[in-house]
């Protein structure tokens, strides 16, 4: 039982990061799309892209380890 939460926690972790990734890659895009030249409104608009590609990347990265290690250990953590 508790073996079945850990993986629900960590598919909730993992799909739920990728959405609100997803969700403030856009954010990034629509502030800097109305930036409309402010040098400052770019500015945070450049790093709320950064870091949700940063964030995305992670994530992506966590998961593919997740997956290499349940592989090499010859555990189901429950992964797509």
């Amino acid at each position: 039982m508790a073996w079945k939460l850990i993986q629900i926690a960590i598919n909730l972790f993992i799909f739920g990061g990728i959405f609100l990734a997803l969700i403030f890659l856009i954010i990034g895009g629509i502030k800097w799309i109305a930036s409309g030249g402010d040098k400052q409104a770019l500015t945070s608009a450049k790093a709320t892209v950064t870091y949700s590609l940063i964030g995305l990347f992670l994530l992506l990265f966590s998961f593919t380890i997740l997956r290499i290690v349940g592989s090499f250990f010859g555990v189901s953590l429950g992964l797509p």
